[in-house]
Formats: structure tokens, sequence, C-alpha cells
């Protein structure tokens, strides 16, 4: 995928998204997701919460991407 089109396709998202709008723009799994964020592979803010545990920058996403 080109940096243009991850751009497009990033800007419809906010500054900060969740682990499950992670999953729909990079296309994996929840727990594929899990693994990424724990790991440190895609930098996030863990809240502490139940739900909604990451916080994922967009611009983290279009890195890893």
């Amino acid at each position: 995928m080109t940096t243009r089109k991850i751009n497009q396709m990033l800007s419809s998202y906010p500054e900060y998204i969740t682990k499950e709008q992670l999953c729909k723009i990079c296309k994996i799994s929840k727990k594929k997701a899990r693994i990424l964020l724990q790991t440190g592979l895609i930098p996030c803010v863990n809240t502490g919460k139940s739900t909604h545990t990451y916080k994922i920058k967009t611009s983290d996403v279009a890195v890893y991407l």
C-alpha cells in the first residue's frame, strides 16, 4: 500500500483509535492486535480500563503499515 493511500484511509479516523478500529484498518484479528500492542510493535497508551484499554495514535498505525 502506498503512503498516499494509507494517509487517505486514516484521514477519516480521529487522532486516537481503539483496538477494534486498528483491527479494521490493518485487517488483523483482535488477538494479533493485542499482541502487537502489548509487545510495543505499535505504540499505545494503556488506560487501565477493562474496555477500551488501549489508545492508539493513528499516526503510529500509519508507520506500522
